[in-house]
């Protein structure tokens, strides 16, 4: 039996060793982190649901999330635009609870058979003959693993990739300045995304009457705006037309905030011999865009496909995924370029005259 290592643990690395599971390969999968654990939350956009009813994990998303019924935009003009999943032939998004959701997802790769490992990193990876030696590290124990085929889901540090020599190349720096609030009691289930000069404020219901909100601008802006610190942030907020109505009455001393990377990238190759990058460890997307998960957990699937033809003697099936992630990505770039285009109420501004330029240069 054909042994396939996995580094990551999240959405892509999930659903990648739960396809391959089920198609009867040996999959080991290391994930540094103790268990799932928070993160910011996300909405799955309503075609997600094929995917899922594929893969019979339509039944994760029951319990637990928060539907959407859409999205709400503040952009181009001064008018609220709404557009409603009322019109999906999917029915309605999910704002998910990520604990959950990868939890979920963990416990039916582990029932599928996959030697799912918390706690454990990857050391030194090294080509043997014909195969790969990775180091699985804990607190106490230095293991080899010997595989077939070596996937990375690392996210955008791309633990494998970049170890192999492929650069990520940046399409902009944008960066996402976020507060998690709660007993924020929504009164509609959209998203919200209001444009503003230096930026554009995003923010969504999650489970339990709680709110995400985030400031998506570029690095050197936060600097410059110190908008990294809570009584700036809180005070930019409460500026805004119809973000502000969201937050209630909060208090700066209760405010966390969290700056983290929204950038557009892309590894400068993402197959090489029988090893291969998926989801963030390939892509990364702009949160407007919504690609996000979604995109992982599908590109997620045609990985798990390809390693499979790959590792049953089809040449083409690493070549294969590459250019479908190549048409994913360049797709995305002339979405998510003409949908910077519509927000013109600011020429002068460094944020929106960077997005006006052909492909975002830096």
């Amino acid at each position: 039996m054909k042994k396939v290592a996995i580094i990551g643990g999240g959405p892509a690395g999930a659903i990648t060793a739960l396809v391959l599971a089920r198609l009867k390969f040996d999959v080991v999968l290391l994930e540094a982190a103790a268990g799932p654990f928070q993160k910011i939350g996300k909405c799955l956009s309503p075609n997600i649901l094929p995917l899922l009813r594929k893969l019979e994990l339509q039944d994760l998303l029951i319990t637990g999330h928060k539907q959407s019924y859409g999205n709400r935009a503040i952009w181009g003009s001064d008018q609220i635009r709404d557009h409603d999943f009322i019109s999906s032939v999917y029915g309605e998004g999910t704002h998910v609870n990520r604990q959950q959701f990868e939890d979920s997802l963990a416990q039916e790769a582990r029932k599928a058979g996959v030697d799912w490992r918390y706690n454990f990193s990857a050391g030194n990876v090294e080509r043997g003959d014909q195969q790969w030696i990775i180091t699985a590290k804990d607190k106490q124990i230095n293991e080899p693993i010997i595989a077939d085929f070596l996937v990375d889901a690392s996210g955008r540090r791309a633990f494998v990739g970049r170890s192999l020599g492929a650069k990520r190349e940046h399409i902009d720096n944008l960066v996402g300045v976020t507060a998690i609030l709660d007993d924020c009691k929504l009164k509609d289930s959209f998203t919200l995304i209001e444009a503003v000069e230096s930026g554009w404020w995003y923010s969504a219901g999650l489970p339990n009457d709680r709110l995400v909100i985030s400031f998506m601008t570029d690095s050197f802006l936060v600097k410059e705006m110190e908008v990294n610190k809570p009584e700036v942030w809180l005070k930019m907020v409460q500026e805004l037309t119809f973000t502000k109505h969201r937050i209630g009455d909060i208090k700066v001393e209760a405010l966390k905030l969290e700056v983290k990377q929204a950038s557009s990238s892309r590894l400068q190759f993402i197959t090489g011999q029988d090893w291969l990058c998926v989801g963030d460890a390939a892509c990364t997307y702009d949160p407007l865009s919504s690609y996000g998960i979604t995109a992982a957990m599908g590109s997620a699937y045609y990985a798990g496909c390809a390693i499979s033809d790959h590792l049953n003697g089809n040449n083409d099936a690493l070549q294969a995924y590459t250019f479908l992630m190549d048409k994913m990505y360049s797709n995305y770039l002339t979405m998510v370029q003409e949908a910077y285009f519509a927000e013109q109420r600011w020429p002068k501004s460094i944020f929106w005259k960077r997005r006006h330029a052909n492909f975002f240069p830096n």
